[in-house]
């Protein structure tokens, strides 16, 4: 067997060069008493404090595969500071080939991009993947809810990684675990031991793998996270939008009975229905809680949208997306979003104007960022395929909701366990949320996209461009250009003005337009809905009822990110979001 893989950042090791699989099944596994402790449980949670190539999550990933016992869902949460990339993983996994055959695949179909925050996967049936991307240290704090059963606590050599054997780690494992909750570790040292039993672990010391002589296994003395979750079984969601089929897709992915109601006779009847969209995140200036939510959902959708492909024809094209520095607030803002939001850097860059051209396959005068994984989308087709295999109601319009006495929703002559409300603006309608609507001053966005022609030259772009507006590749023999932006106009009538309004845009920001011909052939206006601040609604209600909405002109990736948010809150208590 070749050498073990080796950390750049902590000159150490992955895993043990033996024989990392078995090292890893005598720690872990037989240290937390597995597959023996989950086999009486439904749900049963696995913290790691360092993911690397995500060998101890194909280990845990076969074992309950093998030995399930009655346990229906593992949970699998893990703590990655500096993520591998996919072929790094893949030549450091290709030992165990055929030791996990289609897992290692499986998993790396799913792993995300290299962007801080939280990355939550469904990798298989009943398997369940997060990976939160950052320093434990700030992150662990952030977490609440997860109700812990096992630790895997694998960081590198704590005399060569200290930072990661801290009290603040210790502590929280504390209060994120279940009474019953017990850790395993490779390393004995003496720190480390006492760190955990002030953190309250009975810790002992037993015997280590290979050349190792000592290791540390213990069981929390008084654990916090015995609530027991709500038991959702079928959630009712109103409206057949991007909010509404996300939700509907996410929560059947975890397992959960989704049934949309819709008011109109088809998925997509409002903004979701255009033929064109920019899966893109919305960029900040500086690195806030709002621009976590955003690159974490961006991330998310890129990964889903791309999976949703192999099965589904959605028009997905990974083509990247140029944001032009056309003026002095761009000229800042995408400079200081490259420091500041610590993406790595095969995924967000800038370029000259020269290397600006080059990707876009037409002459640009300014330079850029360049997001090489962005894509462009069919946001109606994504929509069908959101919903294949979920039941819609359609032509049915719900505005009076009612509580049984056991708590569940009456509607449509149905009861559910939990409900979200996802009709854009006819969110308003519902008695329940009026006030949170009110307090946010929900408020409808008349945009207007326009379909156009290609001329010898637009016809060479290769990849979404950004400026003021939008300008697709050409998909199906047309570009796509968008939009306007007016708030409370509520006529839906398509305007020249408008039209010529988005190709005056498109022209300023790329010069090399304006001798092109590009002829006009249809249009589509239609209503998105924004809040006051500009950041979509998703929260609770009341008991079992949420709100998914406001998502504006970004609804692409924000629509899926907070189904998933909302389904933690729902069904898990896990709560990974500042």
């Amino acid at each position: 067997m070749k050498g073990a893989p080796r950390s750049k950042v902590f000159d150490d090791i992955y895993f043990s060069q033996d024989d990392g699989l078995a090292e890893s099944q005598f720690v872990f596994l037989k240290g937390n008493n597995l597959p023996a402790r989950w086999q009486a449980r439904e749900i049963f949670t696995i913290c790691e404090t360092g993911f690397g190539t995500g060998l101890n999550f194909l280990m845990a990933w076969q074992a309950f595969e093998n030995e399930p016992g009655q346990c229906k869902r593992l949970n699998f949460i893990s703590f990655e500071q500096y993520p591998l990339s996919i072929d790094e993983i893949r030549e450091a996994l290709s030992p165990w080939g055929d030791v996990f055959g289609e897992k290692i695949d499986q998993y790396l179909q799913q792993y995300p991009l290299r962007i801080p925050g939280v990355h939550q996967m469904c990798v298989s049936e009943g398997i369940y993947l997060t990976l939160i991307f950052d320093d434990i240290n700030e992150a662990i704090p952030k977490l609440s809810g997860a109700g812990v059963d096992a630790w895997f606590l694998d960081g590198f050599n704590p005399a060569k990684n200290p930072e990661m054997w801290t009290q603040n780690v210790f502590e929280n494992m504390a209060r994120l675990s279940r009474s019953d909750a017990q850790f395993a570790t490779f390393t004995a040292a003496g720190f480390v031991k006492r760190g955990l039993q002030a953190a309250g672990f009975d810790v002992q010391k037993t015997q280590g793998f290979g050349r190792k002589r000592e290791r540390l296994v213990g069981v929390l003395q008084i654990g916090t996270q015995d609530k027991e979750v709500n038991s959702i079984r079928s959630v009712a969601i109103i409206g057949a939008g991007l909010a509404g089929t996300s939700a509907a897709y996410w929560f059947k992915k975890q397992g959960v009975t989704p049934v949309i109601f819709e008011k109109g006779a088809d998925v997509g009847m409002g903004a979701s229905g255009n033929i064109r969209g920019m899966v893109n995140p919305r960029l900040s200036k500086l690195r806030t809680k709002e621009s976590n939510y955003y690159m974490q959902a961006y991330a998310m959708a890129i990964r889903e949208m791309r999976n949703i492909s192999l099965k589904h024809d959605i028009e997905f094209e990974p083509c990247g997306a140029l944001h032009i520095m056309h003026n002095d607030d761009m000229r800042a803002r995408y400079p200081s979003m490259v420091e500041q939001w610590g993406w790595h850097k095969d995924h967000a860059y800038l370029v000259d104007k020269d290397q600006a051209s080059d990707i876009a396959g037409i002459k640009v005068e300014q330079g850029a960022l360049y997001l090489p994984d962005a894509a462009g989308v069919n946001p109606y087709k994504l929509c069908k395929a959101y919903t294949a295999d979920v039941e819609v109601r359609f032509n049915t319009t719900i505005d009076n909701i009612t509580q049984n006495t056991q708590g569940q929703w009456n509607v449509g002559g149905q009861a559910f366990d939990a409900i979200i409300l996802a009709s854009a603006m006819g969110v308003h309608n519902i008695e329940q949320a009026r006030n949170l609507c009110e307090k946010v001053d929900l408020y409808p966005v008349r945009g207007q996209i326009s379909v156009a022609k290609p001329s010898d030259a637009s016809a060479k772009i290769k990849t979404m461009m950004n400026y003021k507006g939008y300008m697709s590749p050409v998909i199906n023999g047309v570009h796509v250009v968008g939009s306007t932006f007016k708030r409370h106009d509520m006529v839906l009538d398509v305007r020249d003005e408008d039209h010529k309004h988005v190709l005056q845009l498109a022209r300023e920001a790329i010069p090399a337009l304006n001798n092109c011909d590009l002829e006009i052939v249809s249009g589509r206006a239609s209503h998105r809905v924004s809040t006051k601040h500009r950041f979509p609604l998703f929260q609770n209600v009341t008991h079992n009822m949420f709100v998914s909405t406001g998502h504006g002109s970004h609804g692409l990736v924000s629509s899926i990110q907070s189904s998933a948010i909302i389904h933690n809150q729902l069904c898990s208590g896990l709560k990974l979001y500042e």
